[in-house]
């Protein structure tokens, strides 16, 4: 494949940034209760009196995820369930007027409630790899990182069997990193999109309309 001129001088900034992050020594720790996200949520009319429990389960949230050296530098992410307690705990209550977050089913109430299941199975930067081939026969890789996480929520009324929603995804941030400085910039890109994925999927679900 012979690229333009354009494409390569994308390719060469990609193989910059690339070799710069794949340097000596780790990415900068990043504390997730210290991330503040931004994302919007459809306003509320009238909230639901049906309490909701979100179940967070360490072993279905860790809290600390150390990704070793391979594309890019060692991460290492703490605090993750701070994204459980506060954020997906701050999005439910823009729907129900009792959101708790327990990590024990003995605290559910005998009947009458709505559960929220989590999960995070991986949360690690991600190159967008390219490869590409000049006309001299060369061929160079290079790409952009993102903070990618692979992870799953559920939501259920204790009466129903069904769950009223229920999907796993992988979700990438939006914004390349280009200095490790900005690690933390980065994955907290992905968890704004992985609330708002959520919003997405709340909404064309209905489900506040049957509460």
């Amino acid at each position: 494949m012979i690229i333009s001129l354009h494409k390569a001088a994308v390719v060469v900034a990609a193989i910059a940034m690339t070799v710069m992050l794949s340097g000596c020594g780790p990415m900068p720790p990043v504390y997730v209760s210290q991330l503040n996200l931004s994302y919007s949520l459809a306003p509320v009319a009238n909230k639901s009196d049906i309490p909701c429990f979100i179940m967070l389960d360490p072993n279905k949230v860790p809290d600390t995820i150390v990704n070793p050296a391979q594309t890019v530098r060692e991460t290492k992410i703490y605090e993750i369930r701070s994204f459980v307690n506060k954020d997906i705990k701050n999005f439910f209550s823009n729907y129900f007027n009792s959101v708790e977050v327990i990590s024990d089913k003995a605290a559910l109430p005998e009947s009458n409630y709505v559960i929220v299941d989590v999960a995070i199975a991986s949360l690690k930067p991600e190159a967008d790899m390219i490869t590409a081939t000049s006309s001299t026969g060369a061929t160079a890789t290079g790409g952009r990182v993102f903070g990618a996480m692979d992870w799953a929520i559920a939501v259920k009324r204790d009466s129903d069997e069904e769950y009223l929603l229920s999907f796993s995804e992988k979700i990438l941030g939006t914004f390349a990193l280009v200095n490790i400085a900005q690690t933390s910039q980065m994955y907290q890109s992905t968890f704004e999109a992985a609330v708002n994925s959520l919003a997405q999927k709340y909404q064309e679900s209905k489900i506040h309309q049957n509460m």
